[in-house]
């Protein structure tokens, strides 16, 4: 995977929380990854203080999808699969059950896409 690469899927598929941002998915030797890191941070300190936290794979591999924090759980939704076909599925992991379960799908594939979360709802 090439800098360039790596940095825009980055950008692309990564959501805040805090002092917490997640990496979903993204590509490395052109195949769609399934991993999902938390970088955690103290804000107190900002220069190279952020931890590293692997957790469970998702069940879709997936590039350029949406992520967002909601109510303990990290939504992810959409992006790209193998062949490059927009994914409609969307999946949640839950920090307490520190398990990955199915979320509603979207009603069309979509990928790059912005998501957000507004009084409580997945937009």
């Amino acid at each position: 995977m090439n800098f360039f690469e790596s940095s825009l899927l980055f950008i692309l598929t990564s959501s805040q929380l805090r002092d917490a941002v997640a990496v979903v998915g993204g590509i490395a030797a052109g195949k769609r990854l399934a991993s999902v890191e938390l970088l955690l941070w103290d804000p107190r300190e900002m220069r190279g203080s952020a931890k590293r936290l692997l957790l469970p794979p998702m069940a879709v591999a997936r590039a350029r999808c949406s992520a967002v924090f909601a109510s303990g759980r990290l939504i992810v939704a959409g992006g790209v699969g193998e062949g490059m076909q927009r994914l409609e599925s969307c999946e949640q992991f839950d920090f307490i059950t520190y398990r990955w379960s199915a979320f509603p799908s979207l009603p069309a594939g979509r990928s790059c896409a912005g998501a957000a979360v507004v009084a409580s709802e997945f937009y």
